[in-house]
């Protein structure tokens, strides 16, 4: 997609949820540039444009909160290490596997979050990601199957306090905002 054509469906989402709501709600602008962009005709950066679409308009599906009874068989959910696991689900029971990992649905809360811990890195194995469903035209192994997952319907979508984050990335930070005006 362009970077008009973002922006035209980012000045139509704008329009429709009256001045950026979503924007100030989820507190990614304290001066929206769509806003700017409508008032005065002020050039949007590729980053606002870039952010904007993204908060607008690709996670509307994923704000959704998804739960245990969401999952379905045939989807593909990622866990917070990156590995991708098919869903199979019989009655009451859920199973999420591939070629080597197994995972039981009783090893996670109603939230997706995982009471599990892997071995190697003490890390939670919580779903991320879920994907729908893929097309079984042609597969011929669980592998393809994973590979081929259907397109993002949910992502876990975290906050986290700059103690945090300074704990995971291992030093003393400061987050600063793109200049205004420049292309990043």
């Amino acid at each position: 997609m362009t970077r008009e054509e973002k922006i035209d469906q980012i000045v139509h989402k704008c329009r429709r949820t009256s001045d950026c709501r979503e924007c100030k709600l989820y507190g990614y602008y304290s001066v929206c540039p769509v806003d700017l962009y409508l008032k005065d005709g002020t050039p949007m950066a590729d980053w606002s444009v870039n952010r904007a679409y993204e908060i607008l308009l690709e996670n509307e599906e994923t704000r959704k909160e998804f739960t245990q009874a969401d999952l379905e068989t045939g989807m593909v959910v990622q866990l917070r290490n990156g590995k991708s696991l098919l869903v199979i689900k019989r009655e009451s029971e859920l199973r999420m596997f591939d070629e080597v990992q197994f995972l039981d649905g009783s090893n996670l809360t109603d939230n997706l979050k995982s009471r599990l811990l892997l071995a190697e890195t003490r890390h939670p194995l919580d779903i991320m990601k879920v994907f729908a469903p893929a097309d079984l035209k042609n597969v011929s192994n669980v592998i393809e199957l994973i590979e081929r997952k259907g397109e993002l319907i949910w992502k876990r979508i975290e906050k986290m306090t700059y103690e945090e984050v300074k704990e995971i990335v291992g030093y003393d930070f400061e987050i600063v905002a793109p200049p205004v005006g420049q292309d990043s």
